[in-house]
């Protein structure tokens, strides 16, 4: 029997690349370019495609049964019976929500293989039609979820859990929130009746750092800083904002540093408000963060003695 120039019948196909079963490349039955059926010059029946993209056993790639160039009926390597886009077991999946297609509304089947961030930013891969029941399944759950979002979003909220199977709303286990605890990586096993979520690690971007001194007491790098005055307080320094609250002394100086040190030299005085275009510090007696936006100020508040855990005195120089 002639052979044409090609790929052997039968080639080697990716899991979950077929088409449907029987089929080859080529047009009507009995047609094709040459040979006969399972020769061909077109390489593996049902061509190279990637891991995941599904189908039912047996596929090829093309037309009717028996037609074309590609492999003899029944050729390729299929999916599993009702196998997604999800990946099948043991394929490649990256560890994480990258650059992944996202859903802010996961539905089953239009979301298979997106990503979702739960109300808690905790990422969550979808495999619509798989399901696992590996790990621990977390019991005392309420046993029913309106939908695949609500099952997810309950999952983010209860401790340990990081995987769901949820029961399609079509199928005999319509709305079944099984959530799982101490399991990894993707769903294990298609089924037409389940819907399965895993955390996945978020996405990250490159964002440029900061210029930030190590130590300063100059607005914008000081803010959100401590500074430790002679005294031995330790005050927390907001740029941008005042207290506004009642003061006890109005004095000029240089710096917020100065104001800060002013306020540590006396017992009553917990904060300051620090004016750096007129030179003006403000000291109060008011406890906690400010919470009046000014551009043109600087503002510390006392936390308290840096050596209080030390059991070391404030208001005493050592």
């Amino acid at each position: 029997m002639l052979r044409l120039p090609g790929g052997p019948p039968g080639g080697s196909v990716p899991p979950g690349s077929g088409g449907p079963p029987g089929g080859g490349s080529g047009g009507p039955p009995g047609g094709g370019s040459g040979g006969p059926p399972g020769g061909g010059s077109g390489g593996p029946p049902g061509g190279s495609v990637s891991p995941g993209s599904g189908g039912p056993p047996g596929g090829g790639s093309g037309g009717p049964p028996g037609g074309g160039s590609g492999g003899p009926p029944g050729g390729g390597s299929g999916g599993p019976p009702g196998g997604g886009s999800g990946g099948p077991p043991g394929g490649s999946v990256p560890p994480g929500a990258g650059d992944k297609p996202k859903t802010i509304q996961p539905n089953c089947p239009q979301d298979d293989g997106k990503v979702y961030a739960a109300p808690d930013d905790s990422w969550f891969q979808l495999q619509c039609l798989w399901h696992d029941w590996r790990g621990v399944k977390i019991p005392g759950a309420p046993p029913k979820a309106s939908s695949l979002q609500e099952c997810v979003d309950r999952c983010s909220a209860t401790e340990g859990c990081v995987a769901v199977n949820f029961g399609d709303l079509s199928g005999l286990l319509s709305g079944n929130c099984d959530m799982m605890a101490e399991h990894e990586g993707p769903g294990d096993t298609p089924c037409e009746n389940h819907h399965f979520a895993y955390v996945v690690d978020p996405p990250v971007a490159d964002v440029p750092d900061d210029n930030i001194p190590k130590c300063t007491t100059e607005c914008p790098g000081a803010n959100h800083r401590q500074y430790t005055g002679p005294y031995g307080q330790a005050f927390k320094m907001n740029c941008g904002k005042r207290h506004g609250t009642k003061y006890i002394s109005v004095e000029e100086k240089a710096s917020l540093e100065e104001c800060m040190d002013a306020c540590d030299s006396l017992t009553s005085c917990h904060s300051v408000d620090y004016n750096r275009r007129v030179k003006k510090c403000y000291l109060s007696t008011h406890q906690g963060e400010p919470t009046i936006d000014a551009p043109g100020f600087a503002s510390a508040y006392g936390l308290g003695c840096a050596g209080a855990c030390e059991k070391k005195c404030c208001n005493s120089k050592n």
